[in-house]
């Protein structure tokens, strides 16, 4: 998360911040055992860790989204 802030202007950071503490308290922590955590293939400071969790046979990813870059293909 340390890498993420350091990209945003200051009103993104606030924002960020707030948003992420609020999932981990109120959506990871209750979830914890139900998470699946998927780490960079180099395990390196390159990359995100995603989130998953299963419900029935349905998988839903978390990404945080101020961590991602757009790149035209």
């Amino acid at each position: 998360m340390a890498k993420v802030l350091e990209k945003l202007d200051k009103a993104d950071k606030e924002v960020f911040k707030n948003g992420a503490q609020n999932f981990v308290k109120e959506f990871v922590m209750k979830n914890f055992n139900e998470i699946q955590f998927f780490l960079p293939e180099s395990q390196s400071d390159e990359g995100i860790i995603v989130l998953a969790m299963w419900v029935g046979e349905e998988v839903t990813f978390y990404y945080w989204k101020h961590g991602l870059c757009a790149e035209k293909v």
